[in-house]
């Protein structure tokens, strides 16, 4: 019997806020916020995906995980499968570090920082950053997020992004991605 799937996505990346200047008995509120979002519909077109991966775990005290977009492991219906994406719309990293474990912090090299990047062999995946190797930083509790609803192709020398803890404190890390698979 023949199985089907279908994906759809929202990307959204937002600050709201509500700025109060106070003189003298009287007050003036600014509010203001994007309110983006992008929806992708199911498909393979401009706008649309038809793969969808999450990966949860934890990244060992000073150790680097390579996230290959062409073979990105998925269990479907209990089989595990590697996703090869052939255009990606969106990813988000999450640095889930919160300090447990720690004694109290009293230097900033004790925080969990994450670096993402896009160096590494085979070939990192500069397709995210314009071409260039990246090295975006992500505190405790923060994410980075990347959407582009033309999308970028990951291929055999330019496919990997790279999860590094530099501070060597051991960070739990979750990943989201969607996209278009060949």
């Amino acid at each position: 019997m023949a199985t089907s799937s279908s994906v759809t996505a929202t990307v959204s990346s937002d600050i709201a806020y509500v700025f109060t200047d106070s003189t003298a008995g009287s007050s003036v509120n600014e509010s203001a916020s994007l309110g983006y979002s992008l929806s992708l519909e199911n498909g393979t077109s401009t706008g649309q995906v038809n793969a969808a991966v999450r990966y949860t775990g934890h990244l060992p005290s000073g150790t680097m995980l390579n996230l290959d977009f062409t073979a990105f492991p998925k269990q479907i219906l209990g089989g595990d499968y590697n996703m090869n994406f052939t255009n990606v719309k969106g990813v988000v990293i999450e640095n889930k570090w919160n300090g447990t474990g720690t004694a109290g912090i009293t230097r900033a090299d004790e925080i969990a920082y994450l670096k993402i990047s896009s160096t590494g062999s085979p070939g990192g995946f500069t397709g995210l950053f314009a071409g260039e190797d990246g090295n975006i930083q992500v505190s405790p509790g923060c994410t980075w997020l990347f959407n582009d609803r033309f999308g970028v192709e990951p291929f055999h020398n330019n496919r990997n992004l790279t999860l590094t803890d530099i501070s060597g404190s051991g960070i739990p890390v979750s990943v989201v991605v969607v996209g278009v698979t060949g």
